[in-house]
């Protein structure tokens, strides 16, 4: 059953992408056990967008946590114990842009950053785009 809301939603997609989104290429993988992952045969690499032929863009996100725990009476008379950093990538993806289904170990080149990243979790977002969690391979910069 279709709703006024819903075909709105699915009508700004693209724009949402073409405003919001970045431009990046999907590189399909294939994960063999205790190997590394090879280039998959039966899916090409998508660097288009499936619904009108442009470039692949998604929103791409890296939200930076930083927790520091502290050891002692209190906060104001506690030497910091220890910290740690994280950053989590993410791209959000419209999944009427692809070809094939994006999956855990393919890999994901956000083109304008020139970074590369493998898909660790593929989810939905609840809002009829497709959240990708990435880890990046490569060079990681510690000011970024």
């Amino acid at each position: 059953m279709s709703s006024t809301w819903r075909d709105l939603w699915r009508e700004a997609q693209p724009v949402i992408s073409a405003e919001m989104g970045e431009e990046f290429r999907h590189f399909p993988m294939v994960a063999v056990p205790n190997e590394r992952a090879a280039a998959d045969p039966d899916r090409a690499i998508q660097e288009t967008s499936a619904r009108d032929g442009g470039p692949l863009r998604g929103v791409f996100s890296a939200l930076r946590l930083d927790v520091f725990a502290s050891k002692g009476i209190d906060s104001t008379r506690a030497v910091p114990a220890s910290h740690t950093s994280s950053v989590n990538p993410m791209l959000s993806v419209d999944p009427l842009d692809l070809t094939f289904d994006i999956r855990i170990d393919d890999r994901i080149a956000m083109l304008d950053r020139g970074e590369l990243y493998r898909v660790a979790d593929v989810k939905p977002d609840g809002q009829g785009r497709v959240c990708l969690e990435l880890n990046q391979i490569g060079r990681h910069d510690p000011f970024g």
